[in-house]
């Protein structure tokens, strides 16, 4: 995700710090506000597309380890570059 586009400079350094500290509550708070960007933009939770973000950020955020992060966070890349 550190490498997307919709990242400027500083927030790249800010996700690059929080993925090397293993940070997964920050990790999942600063994609929260990019997903809500996107759910925003496809028209929000009651729509098809939306339904399906909600589900995979909700996957992604029930997630407790770094481990485990890798798996749902390219879904949720796939999704976003398919849909948007």
């Amino acid at each position: 995700m550190r490498d997307e586009l919709v990242m400027g400079d500083h927030e790249r350094e800010v996700f690059g710090l929080l993925v090397r500290r293993g940070d997964v509550e920050g990790i999942q708070k600063k994609v929260g506000e990019y997903l809500s960007l996107a759910l925003n933009a496809i028209g929000g939770v009651d729509k098809v597309l939306g339904r399906e973000l909600h589900r995979l950020s909700a996957n992604f955020n029930a997630t407790q380890t770094m481990e485990r992060l890798n798996a749902p966070i390219i879904a949720l890349k796939i999704y976003l570059k398919n849909i948007l």
